[in-house]
């Protein structure tokens, strides 16, 4: 099951904690496809474990992920979190080649 459309999304903010950190050299853009999620152009890989149409648990580098999102028409707004931190990450973004209605 895959919620959020498949293809590329600019990302327009990061932000850790409510702090900006958005990094033009490290997040610039995400990839999704219906196994996996690639930030790049670091190409952090996250495995889609499982996916509901407001969720998703995502793996990568041995760490579980859980993230709410919003979509509305060509924006996507995600919000991970890790059960074993206190740390919220929020990403902001656009559909570049996503397929958006």
């Amino acid at each position: 099951m895959n919620c959020i459309p498949l293809g590329g999304w600019e990302i327009d903010s990061v932000l850790i904690n409510s702090t900006t950190v958005m990094n033009n050299d490290g997040i610039r853009s995400l990839r999704i496809s219906a196994e996996e999620w690639v930030l790049q152009p670091v190409g952090q890989k996250f495995d889609v474990i499982q996916m509901t149409p407001k969720k998703v648990t995502l793996g990568s580098n041995g760490e579980t992920y859980f993230a709410d999102y919003v979509i509305d028409g060509r924006r996507l707004w995600l919000k991970m979190t890790r059960p074993d931190r206190s740390e919220k990450v929020s990403i902001e973004a656009h559909a570049i080649t996503a397929d958006v209605l």
